[in-house]
């Protein structure tokens, strides 16, 4: 739908369903153009996440609010811990009591976590941009019709115009993803925190011999369902809320990158948009939205409950965010 000619009349997303199927290659046809995406999106997967969390983890110790004054309990980890107690460990004379979520995170005030989740998250989406511009070229070109399959179009495009033909909408792709980015992990963090939540962990005795006097958090099943519930409910509204967003400057960048040199359509995002919006409104800047967002919760729902539980089990997710 995005990238029907512009002078063309505006399809509905049911008209445009039924004539692909239609087409020479049946329901494959809503298909076409997956493998460059299957490839590049899973990369983009890893790097946009990794990113996201090792900026966050820095930005945490050593960021503009790593000494904010509200910010000093980061060193009191575990509020039963001889250190915080102000006392040596030789000197403690009752055990400690059960750990508390007293932490640097709950202290720091609302406007530095948000700035710390904005900017990490736009450290991700300048990262991924290197990954996802070519990638979305390829399939905008396939689905386009002007290749057969990813195959002909990276030899046809590199025999043409080099490397550097990869790189066409790379700009546009980075205005997409940079805000967009920071948009979508603020949304995803901050309907955590907001998420009602029923299963705290619950706390032990250690069983390790090392720690007499400890706790250990045990993870009941209501909480993983909990949790579980949480990421797919919180991730599908930061994917709509990200696509909502930056469906105007998609729908620029796929006319950028399907146009031919010297096209009408080979302009800036901005004039693009802006060309758009006067001659056909934001039905014509939304072109696409429903199927977009039809498909923006379940896959985004489905990569944070991904992540949520790999962090969950490796034991590296802060829980004091969310308290």
């Amino acid at each position: 739908m995005q990238s029907r000619a512009s002078h063309l009349p505006a399809r509905g997303t049911a008209e445009t369903v039924r004539d692909i199927v239609r087409g020479r290659r049946g329901a494959l046809g809503l298909f076409k153009g997956l493998s460059a995406p299957l490839v590049g999106y899973s990369l983009e997967c890893g790097i946009n996440y990794a990113a996201f969390s090792q900026c966050r983890q820095w930005l945490e110790r050593h960021g503009p609010f790593a000494d904010h004054p509200d910010a000093r309990g980061f060193a009191i980890q575990s509020v039963g811990s001889d250190a915080a107690l102000g006392n040596d460990r030789e000197d403690a004379t009752e055990a400690p009591p059960p750990p508390t979520t007293t932490t640097r995170e709950k202290k720091k005030p609302a406007f530095a976590r948000l700035a710390e989740i904005a900017i990490s998250g736009a450290l991700g989406g300048f990262l991924l941009s290197g990954v996802v511009s070519p990638t979305d070229l390829i399939k905008c070109r396939v689905q386009d019709g002007q290749y057969s399959g990813p195959r002909e179009a990276i030899l046809h495009i590199y025999k043409t115009d080099g490397l550097k033909g990869f790189a066409r909408g790379l700009n546009a792709t980075m205005l997409r993803e940079i805000p967009g980015n920071a948009l979508f992990f603020v949304v995803y963090e901050t309907a955590q925190a907001a998420f009602p939540r029923f299963e705290n962990l619950s706390l032990k005795p250690s069983s390790s011999r090392s720690s007499s006097g400890s706790f250990e958090t045990e993870k009941t099943f209501a909480y993983w369902a909990q949790e579980s519930l949480a990421a797919v409910s919180c991730g599908g509204v930061a994917g709509c809320a990200f696509w909502l967003t930056m469906l105007p400057v998609d729908y620029a960048k796929t006319r950028l990158q399907i146009a031919s040199r010297g096209g009408a359509d080979d302009v800036g995002v901005f004039r693009l948009i802006a060309r758009t919006f006067r001659e056909r409104g934001f039905r014509g800047l939304y072109a696409g939205a429903w199927p977009t967002l039809l498909r923006a919760f379940p896959a985004n729902a489905a990569q944070f409950l991904a992540w949520e539980l790999a962090c969950q089990a490796a034991g590296v997710r802060r829980e004091s965010f969310r308290a």
